[in-house]
């Protein structure tokens, strides 16, 4: 069972991308209905402001976090648009730093 697998509750985490572009693309991916242009405007984003941390972007029914795991690597979460974003990324970063990553 892989991170991801573990992340996507089906609930709260619908679904989840990490993207890691350091060498050419590597998409560690999980989720039905994650849309590609989800992951080239991460992938954009997280280029051009390579200091964010992370971004929500709210569509009519859906809701994407972008998290900034290190230079090369984003996590992508699909969220139940209901959820408070600002609370899931605090306790996701609060785990990102347990893990031992430095966000």
């Amino acid at each position: 069972m892989s991170f991801l697998e573990v992340l996507v509750d089906g609930e709260i985490i619908r679904e989840a991308m990490l993207v890691d572009y350091s060498d050419g693309e590597e998409i560690m991916y999980k989720g039905p209905n994650m849309e590609k242009k989800i992951k080239n405007a991460a992938i954009a984003v997280m280029e051009t402001l390579p200091s964010l941390k992370y971004m929500v972007i709210a569509l009519a029914k859906k809701k994407y976090v972008i998290i900034s795991v290190s230079e090369e690597k984003c996590l992508v979460l699909g969220i139940d648009p209901t959820i408070d974003s600002e609370q899931l990324v605090t306790k996701m970063t609060k785990t990102l730093k347990e893990l031992g990553l430095d966000w």
